[in-house]
């Protein structure tokens, strides 16, 4: 029942893995229950579509990665916009309002 899957996942990462659109860093290991589900979804995907449990589970995972490329590029986006917002507010906004407010001598 996907104990290949189970050690391979629990076998402890010295160090980061490195793919070319992110790096992964490990993280704690499932719990019972986490792996439960997972594995009740991978059952499910197995009945609806009539795969093998590991297509299933391979169906599964590469989901979850688009699911976390799409959160990543989310979030790179709004850090960009960020970005640019401080940047506005820092060199066309703050320093022509500074000569504004400036006393006059």
């Amino acid at each position: 029942m996907g104990e290949g899957l189970v050690r391979a996942v629990q076998e402890p990462v010295s160090e980061p893995i490195s793919l070319s659109w992110h790096v992964f860093i490990p993280i704690k290991e499932l719990s019972e229950r986490e792996w439960l589900a997972l594995h009740a979804e991978i059952k499910a995907l197995q009945q609806r579509f009539g795969l093998s449990y590991k297509d299933a589970g391979h169906r599964l995972y590469l989901a979850e990665m688009a699911r976390l490329k799409e959160t990543d590029k989310a979030h790179k986006a709004l850090v960009a916009i960020r970005q640019k917002i401080d940047r506005t507010l820092d060199h066309e906004i703050l320093p022509p309002m500074s000569l504004l407010l400036q006393p006059e001598e």
